[in-house]
C-alpha cells in the first residue's frame, strides 16, 4: 500500500473503515462461494477466466483486489461483477439489520 493510500485509510472514520473491512472479507467469500456452487476447482475457474490459478487463490484469500482480475473471474463464473458486488453490499445490509433488531450480537461479527 502506498503512503498516500495508507494515510487516507487511517483518516477514514471507524464506521467507514469497518464497512471497507467487511466488504473485503465478503468479496473474497462471495467469489469462493460462487466457485464452489458452480462445482469448479480453482484450476478450472482459472482456465475459464483465462488467468493463472494463483490469481483465483489470491482473490479468495484477500491478497488481490485488482479490478481486472475480479472482472475476469466473474466472467469465468458466468456472473456479472456487479452482481457479486451487489451481493456483498446486500449481505452487509442484512447483517446490520439483524444487529438493529437484536438478532445478532456485535461479537458475533
Amino acid at each position: 500500500m502506498s503512503a498516500s493510500a495508507l494515510e487516507l485509510e487511517t483518516q477514514m472514520p471507524n464506521d467507514k473503515k469497518s464497512i471497507r473491512e467487511k466488504r473485503e472479507q465478503l468479496l473474497k467469500l462471495k467469489f469462493k462461494e460462487e466457485r464452489l456452487y458452480k462445482g469448479l476447482t480453482q484450476s478450472q475457474l482459472a482456465k475459464e477466466a483465462s488467468v493463472q490459478r494463483h490469481n483465483v487463490s489470491d482473490v479468495e484469500q484477500g491478497r488481490s483486489k485488482d479490478i481486472l482480475t475480479l472482472w475476469d473471474l466473474a466472467d469465468g463464473l458466468g456472473v456479472p461483477l456487479g452482481v457479486i458486488i451487489s451481493r456483498v453490499d446486500r449481505a452487509i445490509e442484512e447483517r446490520e439489520q439483524e444487529k438493529r433488531l437484536g438478532l445478532v450480537r456485535e461479537e458475533e461479527e
